[in-house]
């Protein structure tokens, strides 16, 4: 639906998050308030309604930051979760 779901992430990997729209529009991403911009590490994707943001090599320090998506008024924010590679037992 139209809201952003948790996705855990693990700290170096690839993680991707999406929401579908009701009608197409345009959208944003944010990080803490950052506009999000296309790049080698952030991939922002548009399929008709369907908005997909895809983080490569997860940095640790992401961890509770503020994802958020907006478009047409939606707003939508989740915190990201990211989990070390090294869990210490």
């Amino acid at each position: 639906g139209e809201t952003l779901k948790a996705v855990e992430a693990v700290e170096g990997g690839e993680v991707t998050f999406s929401v579908d729209l009701t009608t197409a529009s345009s959208g944003e991403w944010f990080l803490d308030g950052r506009v999000l911009k296309a790049s080698s590490v952030y991939v922002i994707q548009r399929d008709g309604t369907r908005h997909t943001l895809t983080i490569r090599s997860v940095p640790v320090s992401l961890h509770g930051a503020e994802l958020k998506f907006v478009a047409n008024g939606i707003e939508s924010s989740i915190r990201m979760e990211v989990r070390g590679r090294d869990p210490v037992l």
